[in-house]
């Protein structure tokens, strides 16, 4: 017998508590507690989800158990306040995660008529990520650092353990001048970039439109020259005017 249905905040994180549903059942002399397992977990407040319809309206969801149920092969988690997500409401997303892992950052990803699987998107605070449309994945990991952007175009296509990141994940200082030496850098991929499997792109990289990553290649540097390949480690220029099809 089913008593009742209640919310507790169990879990501790950095940025504070993470709420968990259980449902209480009475057998006998029996209580019996049992976690409800849910696609989405918030720990902050004012986190806001919003759904962007085929004619471009966007709408806020306000439950966050319906918007949950709107993607249920997307985990989504939060560990602060004041997030905003976007999402196409035609997206083909599976075994997916977006983590939200501090305050004030904006998540957008557009329609996509290409499947997007086994990817996570991680962001920090005072961050944005942006992808456009017709982005297909199959396997990748981006990280927004404190106070940084990424933001990836039309129709780009990422295989098997690609990563994307504008942070080291580390501070490192100055032992003389406490000076931050390795602050995070925006991230800017053009439109219908290849990524093969493998490749790296670090922070302060831009790769300009119809540019190939080569296999297990490794960007530092930015690439202001489009419809290249870029091969190595560190990634550099192998071939120009060159252009690729899905």
């Amino acid at each position: 017998m089913k008593l009742f249905e209640k919310t507790y905040k169990l879990s501790y994180t950095r940025m504070g508590y993470l709420d968990r549903k259980y449902i209480v059942y009475k057998f006998l002399f029996i209580k019996i507690t049992r976690r409800i397992k849910s696609n989405l977990i918030s720990g902050g407040e004012n986190n806001r989800f919003f759904v962007k319809a085929k004619d471009n309206t966007v709408k806020e969801i306000t439950n966050l158990d319906t918007f949950a149920k709107m993607y249920p092969n997307l985990k989504i988690m939060f560990e602060g306040s004041n997030n905003k997500i976007t999402l196409a409401e035609d997206l083909n997303i599976r075994t997916s995660k977006i983590f939200m892992r501090g305050h004030d950052s904006e998540l957008c990803i557009e329609h996509s008529k290409e499947l997007i699987q086994r990817s996570s998107f991680e962001l920090l605070s005072n961050s944005k990520l942006y992808i456009d449309e017709d982005f297909l994945s199959n396997g990748i990991k981006i990280y927004v650092g404190e106070n940084s952007q990424i933001s990836l175009g039309k129709r780009c296509m990422c295989c098997h353990s690609i990563r994307i990141r504008s942070t080291d994940g580390h501070p490192v200082y100055s032992t003389e001048t406490k000076e931050h030496l390795n602050v995070p850098k925006d991230v800017r991929i053009g439109n219908r970039v290849w990524f093969a499997d493998n490749a790296v792109v670090l922070k302060g990289v831009t790769i300009k439109d119809d540019c190939v990553v080569a296999l297990n290649s490794t960007v530092t540097k930015p690439i202001y020259e489009s419809n290249c390949i870029i091969a190595g480690n560190p990634g550099k220029i192998v071939k120009r005017n060159i252009y690729w099809e899905p």
